[in-house]
């Protein structure tokens, strides 16, 4: 893929980004990275840490909003800054979409960790999420 995996998008009082993957699951783990390159510098997160995140939702769509609010949880609640994601596993079961993934970070450091933003949650504001050509594409955008 020549294609950035993910882009910040200008917006007037959010922050909102468009992210790429060749498959749904690179989806996901790219919405990872880029999620943790605008809380703090993706180079100072280290991976000494593993946790596990699953997710039910009722729509592939609600899927991939709720795995950004499991990263952002970690961030917010437990101060974890999720580096990157491992196995990622979408499947359904019955009239659920399912997720599962193994996260790799570090705690939260301000002495070596420089905060670029506060985010606070992810929004349903000019949100798209699917398969167009090739490429799996999500636009979100973030309050900050």
């Amino acid at each position: 893929m020549n294609e950035s995996v993910w882009e910040a998008l200008e917006h007037t009082s959010d922050l909102e980004l468009l992210i790429r993957g060749a498959s749904e699951e690179e989806l996901f783990a790219n919405a990872a990275e880029a999620l943790l390159a605008q809380i703090v510098e993706p180079e100072s997160v280290g991976e000494s840490e593993q946790r596990r995140i699953e997710a039910r939702s009722e729509s592939v769509e609600e899927r991939f909003l709720d795995w950004l609010r499991e990263l952002l949880y970690c961030v917010i609640t437990q101060g974890f800054l999720v580096h990157h994601a491992e196995g990622v596993r979408l499947s359904e079961e019955g009239d659920r979409y399912r997720l599962e993934a193994v996260v790799c970070g570090e705690m939260l450091d301000l002495g070596r960790h420089n905060l670029l933003h506060e985010v606070k949650t992810v929004t349903y504001q000019d949100f798209l999420y699917g398969k167009e050509g090739d490429l799996w594409r999500a636009r979100v955008v973030f309050d900050v």
